[in-house]
């Protein structure tokens, strides 16, 4: 019996044994379409009150599979449809560049079309287990092709090319043609890897120096036979999860799993801190080595952690050390971060080869650069200040109410640039995510008196009203908002609300991500009883419930929002956006509210874009983007790659000189100037402060090659210009 109805008739869920024979498939098929969709709370209560014993896998599923009939805002079913749909997420999910399997693997797995529906709702996945250790299976294979293949030189004189696009190729007919593709894999990345080692030492590729391409293809067979022994390892959780997150995507590609780790990942993306050892983690050569050293964190403190050395072991304090020498960082990570206060002991591995034992007490770390920061440009001709303010994401530290929101830093960060009375303000919105949505209402509220920002629509308690939630301005003057095919979400809330009152000029790329929905945050540890044997956290599942709306009533969804003047971008040559995922909301409109559009400046965007657009006509540098984007278009569609080394050699000759062409280095706000904020600020240390000059000044030489920015300003200046030939 459905394991719905037994919820609902007992009151409980019972562990059950179900047998895949097509007439009891069928019959649940049949049942399950008179189920009704039940309040939230029902759910909960019947997941919680599970009896016996516990079985994760088979309760994980469960809460999923409930949760997404219930939860989802599009309604959907469980049925046959998710099951196919589901089936090809999967495999794409497992071997999307069609390197793996063969097409008799496809054909095994496609027994279970019908019946991944079944399998999620009995926890029984029988597929997640045969195609794990399939690929697992093949990969070994691979793996022995690897020492077969490079024991001896490739031939780099033989005429032959590599086409990478799975688009253009069938999974594997049989393992004779796998070997063969394997084997220009290898090829091409050794050949690769030695023209690199040539000019790393400065030597004519040609005629290929034996020494150079014997240590090509150790360096590629090291680091091929480590990626694959990693794929290998994936434990049981990790198969569970990406089984998961690959079929849930037939809902929406929003609602998605996380597994407790990444689930930890999500809490310091949304707050912006963590607590640890406050380093920067990668791996290289099969070790967790430290990337970057976090200032002010705890192994900054202790100064003995550097970036380049390499961890070894773990030990929590007293405890005997854990070697992590070949574990992924992921899991490494687990070991080294911990709460603040504990020990932790690193063996670790320095560069010039000496081996020490590091004890580092655990504390918060904070991570500046989640956070919003902000400069004044002065213009060099009129000595008018403006000011820049750049939001990387919209954090809020729910569990702290003492905790930073991004709202309230850029309120802050414009009552400090007010005080210097800049002429304009620029709210740099280029690649943020999105992230808390009463942030994004917030933030739109700075800018107008009062009115709606947004509506939002729930599959069950209908339309929404999201209003500004104060009745003051707390920036009048002219304003711009820079956007990319990267601003999604809540980036998009605050770009269209300012458009919609005419408030801001929407300034960038072709368009914004296109992400009109809303998700929740689920805790799943919720539905289990607590400190049951043999539980480990569940994690937590992020589930679409709402789509939201512009105050005239059209949605983001899918089309995102069109900026008011649209400068060339580095990432139109990308597939970027919601648009181009497989199973999209599709949008639609709802009624339009009333709102008072700003009138405190009314100026004519068909003259500010007339400027632009000229301004742009004439430039080399957007010129250079342009040609950018064709040629990288081209070179997106077509992805063979030669294997014969003199034609390798000019192929890459080429693409060099086309860099050259771009000028990267060129200071296009040459003229402005960057003015320092770190000015009254008080530091811990006299080292604190060196970073934050530091910091400064990087970001600094990055804002100078911005093209886009320097055209946000000229927009800017036409604005103040017009306002006041208009006044």
């Amino acid at each position: 019996m459905n394991i719905f109805l037994k919820i609902l008739r007992n009151g409980e869920a019972r562990s059950c044994n179900v047998q895949h024979a097509d007439k009891e498939r069928k019959m649940k098929k049949s049942m399950r379409k008179y189920i009704v969709v039940i309040p939230i709370i029902i759910l909960i209560i019947n997941i919680v009150t599970i009896n016996s014993k516990p079985i994760p896998e088979k309760t994980l599923f469960r809460i999923i599979q409930q949760g997404l009939e219930a939860w989802h805002y599009s309604g959907r079913k469980i049925d046959d449809y998710f099951s196919e749909t589901g089936l090809k997420e999967y495999l794409n999910y497992l071997d999307y560049n069609k390197r793996y399997f063969l097409q008799s693997d496809i054909n095994d797995f496609k027994k279970y079309e019908d019946s991944i529906d079944d399998e999620l709702i009995d926890g029984n996945p029988e597929l997640m287990n045969l195609a794990s250790k399939r690929i697992n299976f093949r990969i070994t294979n691979i793996l022995k092709l690897i020492d077969e293949y490079l024991v001896a030189p490739f031939d780099f004189k033989i005429d032959e090319s590599i086409d990478f696009s799975p688009d253009n190729r069938d999974f594997f007919k049989s393992e004779k043609e796998q070997k063969e593709y394997w084997r220009k894999i290898l090829k091409y990345n050794v050949l690769n890897k030695y023209i690199k080692l040539a000019k790393t030492k400065k030597i004519n590729p040609l005629p290929v120096n034996e020494e150079y391409e014997k240590k090509a293809r150790a360096e590629i067979k090291k680091n091929f036979t480590l990626r694959l022994k990693r794929n290998i390892k994936t434990n049981k959780k990790d198969a569970v999860s990406l089984f998961i997150n690959s079929i849930v995507q037939v809902f929406d590609p929003h609602t998605t799993y996380f597994p407790p780790k990444q689930m930890e990942d999500f809490d310091i993306e949304m707050t912006g801190k963590l607590e640890g050892i406050g380093a920067l983690l990668g791996e290289k050569d099969g070790y967790v080595s430290i990337v970057r050293i976090i200032p002010g964190g705890p192994s900054w403190k202790q100064k003995q952690l550097k970036a380049g050395d390499k961890i070894l072991k773990v030990a929590q304090g007293n405890g005997e050390p854990l070697d992590i020498v070949g574990m992924r960082t992921i899991d490494a990570v687990k070991h080294i971060r911990g709460k603040k206060g504990t020990l932790v002991k690193l063996t670790v591995l320095k560069p010039e080869g000496t081996i020490v034992i590091i004890p580092i007490m655990r504390d918060v770390v904070v991570i500046e650069e989640t956070f919003a920061k902000s400069t004044i440009i002065k213009d060099k001709s009129s000595g008018k200040k403006f000011g820049y303010i750049y939001l990387p994401g919209f954090y809020n530290d729910f569990r702290d109410e003492k905790g930073r929101k991004s709202s309230e830093d850029v309120r802050k960060e414009i009552e400090r640039l007010k005080k210097i009375n800049i002429e304009g303000l620029i709210l740099d919105l280029r690649g943020n995510s999105g992230g808390a949505l009463n942030d994004a209402i917030t933030l739109s509220g700075l800018f107008i008196k009062k009115g709606p920002i947004l509506q939002t629509k729930n599959r069950h308690t209908g339309i929404r009203i999201l209003n500004d939630p104060d009745n003051g301005i707390h920036y009048k003057k002219p304003l711009i908002v820079l956007v990319n095919s990267l601003s999604a979400s809540a980036s998009e809330i605050v770009a269209a609300a300012l458009q919609d009152y005419k408030r801001a000029i929407i300034v960038g790329g072709s368009q914004s991500f296109g992400k009109g929905t809303v998700q929740m945050l689920i805790d799943l540890n919720r539905f289990v009883k607590s400190k049951r044997e043999g539980y480990d956290s569940l994690g937590a599942f992020k589930v679409t419930i709402q789509k939201f709306y512009r105050i005239t009533g059209s949605s983001n969804q899918y089309t995102g929002v069109i900026p008011d003047i649209v400068l060339p971008d580095h990432y139109d040559h990308l597939k970027i956006g919601e648009r181009y995922y497989h199973h999209p909301l599709k949008p639609d409109n709802i009624k339009p509210l009333s709102f008072k559009k700003w009138n405190y400046d009314d100026i004519d965007i068909s003259k500010i874009r007339e400027l632009s657009a000229s301004r742009i006509a004439q430039s080399e540098g957007f010129k250079t983007i342009r040609e950018y984007i064709v040629k990288l278009k081209k070179m997106r569609e077509d992805r063979t790659y030669e294997l014969k080394i003199e034609k390798l050699l000019a192929e890459q000759k080429r693409i060099e000189e086309d860099s050259k062409k771009s000028d990267k280095n060129i200071n296009y706000l040459k003229n402005f100037s960057l003015i320092s904020n770190l000015q009254g600020l008080s530091f811990e240390s006299d080292k604190l402060k060196k970073v934050a000059e530091d910091n400064e000044k990087n970001w600094f030489e990055q804002l100078e090659k911005d093209i886009q920015l320097n055209e946000s300003l000229m927009i800017l200046k036409d604005m103040i210009k017009l306002k006041k030939e208009k006044s």
